[in-house]
């Protein structure tokens, strides 16, 4: 105790705050609830002459264990089974009271905080911290964890013969137009939407003299009438001569030969053809 005014004794009190509580831990609270008290003057402090107070009016005070201090500067937590209060999970409040019937600390009410969270006054603000600081100073909440969602969204293949439209992102029936399927060794045209039999290099025929292998179709194309190559000459008439007149001769000479010779022989049979002919003339 210290002389006041008055020449009157009184308590020497120093400044004394209470800076967390853990009303709710994870797991079991028995052994894992604290109350922590913070010495911000440059003086080892005697904690008897201190008490707190839990409740909301306060109801019930436990005092600090016999011959504890605390060092300058020191963060100093208390556990439930150390001071044997209790700091129930829904509503409650604790004060830091001096022996003098000061009061060094409030923390305020609290209401129903989540598991593992602890009531800490952070930058003279009380509020809630997910990082519980036991004997050392207080640190601000990390902010949730946004789960990643690892479903995959991606669309199912469509099944054979159908197709992902684009627009609407459904699968479509692959429309075919009513066309039958090509035949082995036949493939069908982009451009003509045909059946298209599929030549190869080693299976192809020559084209004729007078046709061409197109190279959109690989067939033998004829040629235009334009493209026939034209004589070196135009075309003469055949004119006659001297020679050519004495073949002719001949030729009308052993006509005669063979007709005469033909007559002789057949003579006989000439001779009654002709006069059974005068014979129906005459009857007729």
């Amino acid at each position: 105790m210290v002389r006041g005014d008055g020449n009157s004794c009184k308590w020497d009190v120093p400044p004394l705050e209470i800076t967390e509580i853990l009303p709710n831990a994870i797991g079991s609270d028995t052994g894992n609830e604290f109350i922590e008290v913070h010495n911000n003057t440059n003086q080892m402090i005697d904690l008897s002459l201190y008490s707190v107070a839990v409740g909301i009016n306060g109801d019930k005070v436990y005092g600090f264990p016999v011959g504890a201090t605390i060092a300058p500067g020191e963060y100093r937590a208390f556990s439930d089974s150390l001071m044997k209060f209790t700091l129930v999970n829904t509503t409650s409040r604790v004060v830091l009271n001096g022996i003098d019937g000061s009061v060094q600390g409030d923390t305020g009410a609290y209401d129903s905080p989540a598991d593992g969270e602890s009531w800490a006054l952070i930058d003279g603000v009380w509020q809630y911290a997910n990082q519980p600081t036991p004997g050392a100073p207080n640190k601000a909440s990390l902010p949730d964890e946004v789960p990643v969602d690892t479903t995959d969204t991606s669309p199912a293949p469509c099944p054979a013969g159908k197709y992902r439209n684009p627009l609407t992102n459904r699968c479509r029936k692959i429309s075919t137009a009513g066309l039958t399927p090509c035949k082995d060794g036949q493939y069908r045209s982009e451009e003509t939407n045909r059946c298209r039999n599929i030549v190869t290099a080693s299976v192809q025929k020559p084209c004729k003299d007078n046709q061409y292998r197109s190279e959109e179709t690989n067939r033998c194309r004829n040629l235009p009438a334009s493209a026939v190559p034209e004589a070196a000459f135009a075309v003469q008439p055949v004119k006659d001569n001297g020679v050519v007149f004495v073949g002719w001769l001949a030729l009308s000479g052993v006509g005669l030969l063979a007709g005469g010779y033909a007559a002789w022989e057949w003579r006989s049979e000439l001779a009654a053809l002709w006069r059974r002919g005068l014979d129906r003339f005459h009857k007729s």
